[in-house]
């Protein structure tokens, strides 16, 4: 299983669960603390249908383009879940 984490720092706690919970699974977790995040935003945003799953917390800045949250609610499929902030 392949498991995409997009977040503030609350986020790090979670992916600790989520290895604890899954342990055969891939996390890739892109903290929004992190500028190196929001510079990959495009290449992020483009690799998400090849996710099992992705939750991603409501992002404002525009310096994360495609993974804000406005443009975010019109991408979303039924493998993302929109986690709360």
């Amino acid at each position: 299983m392949k498991i995409l984490l997009i977040g503030n720092c609350q986020t790090g706690s979670f992916r600790d669960a989520l290895q604890i919970w899954l342990p055969g699974a891939r996390i890739d977790h892109f903290p929004t603390t992190r500028p190196d995040t929001a510079r990959q935003a495009e290449e992020i945003a483009a690799a998400i249908p090849g996710y099992d799953h992705a939750f991603v917390q409501p992002i404002g800045g525009a310096r994360f383009g495609p993974l804000r949250r406005r443009r975010w609610r019109r991408r979303r499929t039924p493998t993302c879940t929109s986690s709360p902030a």
